[in-house]
């Protein structure tokens, strides 16, 4: 099969298309556009049908006999599928539990029983490495380490507590760790259609809880538009078209990014209620 040579980076920023105006609760989207952020809506979690163990995918040989045995999902009928016999559950590989000199701290690493020992280990791993002098090379950090140290602690201690009562937060998602335009594939710039989505390095299977975030390519945090106090996002500048060209571009663009972002949490309750109510839910 011939691997598509174009990335959504290439053309995220120019998509062109009919402006939907008022149709869209104001938001003004091109129709591609609001095609790409419907379906970033629905593939950015496995379908919560799909419950996993909690951790890292691995291919099956690679993980130990002990794991090899264990079978990939809680639901012994969606366990039957062939295809998904090859992989398994395996320690966690994410950059946080391996970087630096962290990687030689025998710590626990997985597969943890619930999410209690799964974040109550990560706080201690924190706590050796401060205790080892890792991460605290600058002045700033050293002075500092005594509060991160009482704040660990808080944390462990309330650990029993961030376990949400709803329990449809609560059964493991496999979710993609960089959902940017550099990890989604298209045939071509004039014909972005999505073929398929790069770098699942480090994805961890987690409760929804704990992996709702808007994707990075809808993310908007630059600051340019701010949406208004009914959550709208405002109307361009009225001299904008006096403006220098470079600066009509320039705000242009990051209209069309906060109205991307408003359009996908405007429409994530409807498309993805699960994620939804992950973002409701207050520890």
């Amino acid at each position: 099969m011939e691997c598509p040579k174009s990335t959504f980076q290439s053309c995220w920023y120019h998509i062109k298309g009919v402006q939907t105006g008022h149709a869209m609760d104001l938001v003004r989207l091109s129709k591609h556009s609001k095609v790409y952020v419907r379906h970033m809506l629905t593939i950015e979690f496995i379908h919560p049908s799909e419950g996993f163990q909690t951790e890292n995918l691995h291919f099956k040989e690679d993980v130990s006999p002990e794991l090899q045995d264990r079978p990939l999902y809680l639901s012994d009928e969606d366990d039957q599928c062939p295809s998904i016999q090859k992989y398994r559950i395996g320690p966690i590989v994410g950059r946080e539990w391996w970087r630096g000199e962290r990687r030689n701290i025998q710590a626990d690493r997985g597969v943890w029983p619930d999410i209690a020992s799964y974040i109550t280990t990560a706080a201690q791993l924190a706590q050796e490495s401060l205790s080892l002098g890792i991460d605290t090379n600058s002045i700033f950090a050293r002075s500092d380490v005594p509060k991160i140290h009482r704040l660990l602690e808080k944390c462990i201690a309330v650990v029993p507590h961030l376990a949400p009562s709803d329990s449809s937060l609560l059964p493991p998602l496999l979710a993609h760790p960089d959902m940017s335009a550099l990890n989604i594939l298209i045939e071509s710039p004039e014909k972005p259609s999505i073929t398929c989505f790069l770098d699942w390095r480090g994805a961890i299977v987690s409760p929804v809880f704990m992996q709702a975030s808007i994707p990075a390519l809808l993310a908007y945090s630059d600051g340019v538009f701010e949406l208004d106090s009914e959550g709208c996002v405002p109307p361009l500048p009225e001299d904008t078209d006096q403006r220098p060209s470079d600066e009509q571009e320039y705000l242009r663009l990051y209209y069309k990014l906060l109205s991307r972002c408003r359009f996908y949490l405007t429409h994530l309750p409807k498309l993805v209620p699960i994620h939804a109510t992950a973002w409701r839910y207050q520890v």
